[in-house]
């Protein structure tokens, strides 16, 4: 997990190497964000799952091209999709990235769409990473961290406990 200002660009690490996610600026999170890599081995469940309930403000597809890994910066060419989901309380993305073998991701909703926390979103053939952009604001617990296991639709990384007042729609990020 890594935490990023406001004004700072959006980095992944996939395999050591560094992913610039351009596609994701800084207006979407105002507070600052943090960054949560989870990495899928082949012998993984591969069904992402909406991290909290909300509209779908942005699909965003990013082909990709079957490279190897050797030479650096050959990761940015692996296809990758980036969804923008908000509600009320939040905003968050999530970025599904394909390996270099594999080539295929896919994306079960599109812009405008309602979705319910847990709800099936998209998946990754055979696996690789799924990044998990939360924003970094008072009342935001993270409750997941380096070498963690987490299954979709089960585990929970995180929690929002909203300011006295607050009226949100569900308080976790799944």
């Amino acid at each position: 997990m890594k935490s990023f200002d406001r004004d700072e660009p959006l980095v992944s690490l996939k395999f050591g190497r560094e992913i610039h996610l351009e596609e994701i600026g800084a207006g979407f999170f105002p507070t600052g964000v943090y960054l949560m890599g989870i990495r899928l081995s082949p012998l993984d469940v591969h069904v992402n799952r909406s991290p909290i309930d909300g509209k779908v403000r942005m699909v965003k597809h990013r082909p990709g091209r079957l490279v190897s890994l050797s030479p650096p910066g050959l990761l940015e060419e692996s296809e990758r999709n980036s969804l923008i989901i908000e509600n009320e309380a939040m905003t968050v993305a999530v970025i599904q990235m394909a390996a270099y073998l594999v080539r295929r991701t896919v994306v079960r909703v599109r812009e405008g769409v309602q979705v319910r926390l847990g709800e099936k979103i998209g998946s990754i053939r055979l696996g690789s990473q799924v990044d998990l952009v939360i924003p970094r604001e008072p009342g935001i617990r993270v409750r997941v961290g380096p070498g963690m296991s987490v299954k979709a639709g089960e585990s929970v990384v995180a929690t929002f406990d909203p300011e006295p007042g607050f009226r949100a729609a569900r308080p976790e990020v799944a």
